[in-house]
């Protein structure tokens, strides 16, 4: 995972060659030279191994980036938010996926997206909602410090990908299992009361291939979207559509 910053500066995520993240890397276009590189696990990130990392959506900066890092014993998940202007990188370590907070060993934060500052986004991927065909996405809002304070938008189906859009969410969901399925796209806003409102599907594509020539564990699907529309592939395909405003805007 890579994102270009404003201070023409590159910030990487390293893996091994197993794909287990190995540390960040931040780079500067000028001098690729001098740069900065954080191990895994070090003081750097307070320990944990980072898999993923977003700019808001008002633009990446080097003194916000949020995060998401792996505790290396229990596995445990956090939403981070890290300024590499700092000697002390890490400014904010929210644990989301404890088993304290009722998630199963092995939950991840998968994939994480930043949306208006200071709010984080993630899916929170674990074996148990893949099997019943559902999704949830944590929302973590940096002001708040605390675990505790933590919004959660849940999907009927399980999140491929998403992306944070005009103060919602938009999510490629799977529906269905065998050699049929259907792609279908969700919208999630937020609440009068700050909450988590209902998904809202805005469309569905027909996606049918042979379990043979794509293992679902191997189904990749990247989604995106902006003003004019929304667009996701999957396997060799790619799906165009156009998005109306929410409800709660007309």
């Amino acid at each position: 995972d890579l994102r270009f910053a404003r201070e023409d500066a590159v910030i990487a995520v390293r893996t091994h060659g197993n794909r287990h993240p190995a540390g960040l890397d931040v780079i500067p276009l000028a001098r690729p030279d001098v740069r900065l590189s954080f191990p895994g696990g070090s003081w750097a990130t307070r320990g944990k191994f980072i898999h993923a990392l977003d700019g808001f959506e008002d633009g990446c900066s080097l003194s916000m980036v949020a995060c998401s890092g792996e505790h290396p014993t229990t596995s445990a998940f956090s939403a981070m938010l890290l300024d590499f202007r700092r000697s002390a990188p890490c400014v904010a370590d929210l644990p989301v996926t404890s088993l304290r907070q009722g998630h199963p060993v092995g939950s991840m934060l998968w994939p994480l997206r930043a949306g208006m500052s200071p709010k984080v986004y993630a899916n929170v991927l674990h074996a148990d909602g893949r099997r019943n065909c559902r999704g949830t996405i944590a929302m973590v809002d940096f002001r708040y410090p605390s675990p505790n304070v933590c919004v959660t938008f849940e999907l009927p189906d399980q999140v491929d990908d998403f992306r944070c859009f005009g103060g919602s969410i938009y999510a490629a969901c799977t529906q269905g299992f065998g050699s049929e399925q259907r792609l279908a796209v969700h919208r999630c806003s937020h609440a009068a009361g700050g909450g988590a409102g209902p998904a809202e599907c805005i469309s569905t594509v027909l996606e049918s291939y042979s379990p043979k020539c794509r293992l679902p564990a191997e189904d990749l699907k990247v989604f995106s979207v902006c003003s004019r529309g929304f667009v996701v592939s999957y396997g060799e395909y790619i799906a165009l559509g156009t998005v109306a405003a929410p409800s709660w805007r007309t």
